[in-house]
């Protein structure tokens, strides 16, 4: 568990719909932001106010609402990163099922800072680039998807489910992908990369997966919802050459597409 230095403060909070998608969530305005964006649209948090954060105190807050909300989501805390991890690793053992978001204004981040989150929102607002809802944004809405077990598999970029011109199809899949859906990728080594893997097969040779676009990702995705067999843009090529040597990579072909998920109809009859 990671020590707590200096007790970050939070101004308010409120249960919300819209913070992350599919989840009902207790947002939690943290104060004291180091960030100061020219943008910013609450520049009252940037003072270091309001109630101190303690386990005790986000108990508090959840326990009015443990039946209803699904997540908690902490909206800012960037000047000490290591106290939300200290409150989340406190609290999860009471509420197991609970998932946890952070709204951070960094440009940059490692997999160990954000590794205790189910989603993270990286990126201060810029007026002339929009918000998450807007295409040309800078921000970015990351999603972590678990094996069964909650262990860790890899993070999803759902940026474009809160885009305003992505079709509701779109944002439907987003809150659907699991890793029981994503069955098709048979290796993911780089753990913050989606459609990038490289990794050691059985027989000696190395293997490198070249995935499709996200937006063919989706596509493909939706057709075995749909129980259709999709293109094969969308679906992964594996790459192999033996382990250690520098020849050139050999394409081996498309591995299979999605598993066709059963009709839900056909499943009650």
């Amino acid at each position: 568990m990671l020590p707590l230095i200096n007790t970050l403060k939070y101004a308010n909070a409120q249960v919300v719909f819209q913070e992350f998608p599919g989840e009902t969530t207790l947002a939690i305005n943290i104060s004291g932001c180091p960030n100061h964006c020219p943008d910013c649209h609450s520049p009252y948090l940037w003072k270091d106010e309001g109630t101190p954060l303690t386990v005790d105190a986000l108990t508090g807050l959840i326990e009015p609402y443990k039946d209803t909300i699904t997540c908690v989501g902490f909206m800012g805390g960037d000047q000490n990163i290591r106290a939300l991890h200290y409150l989340i690793d406190a609290v999860k053992p009471t509420y197991p099922g609970l998932k946890f978001g952070w709204y951070s204004g960094r440009n940059h981040w490692t997999d160990n800072i954000i590794e205790p989150f189910d989603y993270v929102k990286f990126g201060p607002y810029k007026k002339e680039r929009g918000g998450l809802d807007n295409p040309t944004t800078n921000q970015i809405m990351l999603k972590r998807i678990a094996n069964e077990d909650g262990s860790f598999v890899m993070w999803l970029n759902i940026t474009k489910y809160f885009w305003r011109s992505t079709p509701q199809e779109l944002k439907d899949v987003y809150l659907k992908v699991t890793y029981k859906n994503i069955a098709f990728l048979h290796h993911v080594a780089g753990e913050t990369m989606l459609f990038q893997g490289i990794g050691l097969t059985v027989d000696g040779y190395a293997t490198k997966l070249v995935q499709p676009t996200e937006e063919n990702f989706v596509k493909g995705f939706i057709m075995s919802l749909n129980g259709q067999t999709p293109p094969d843009e969308c679906i992964t090529h594996e790459f192999r050459r033996k382990w250690g040597s520098n020849d050139e990579w050999e394409d081996a072909g498309p591995l299979p597409p999605f598993r066709a998920m059963p009709d839900p109809k056909k499943v009650a009859e």
